[in-house]
């Protein structure tokens, strides 16, 4: 167990929490792609925020989310509400 001993508790602990926040930052990425997909925006619009979510990755999301955050799970909630609506017609 040489490797064990050469890698302390801090750092393990370090490394989970960077994979942590890596892995939210992909799936803050795919929320907000998949809003912006739904969107009626023109198509130079999307592909503007698609360039800028790719070229200024921290600055791009936080620019869409203070944006349109509100109007964003305004959006998640009307298609959640849909969906059961759906589901529950469907069951009926």
């Amino acid at each position: 167990m040489v490797f064990a001993a050469d890698y302390p508790f801090m750092d393990v602990l370090w490394t989970m929490i960077i994979f942590f926040c890596w892995v939210a930052w992909i799936w803050l990425l795919v929320i907000i792609f998949s809003d912006l997909f739904r969107r009626d925006l023109s198509g130079w619009t999307k592909a503007a925020w698609v360039v800028g979510l790719i070229v200024l990755p921290f600055l791009g999301v936080l620019i869409y989310v203070v944006a349109n955050g509100k109007d964003m799970s305004a959006r998640r909630v009307r298609d959640a509400t849909a969906s059961q609506a759906q589901f529950d017609e469907y069951v009926r």
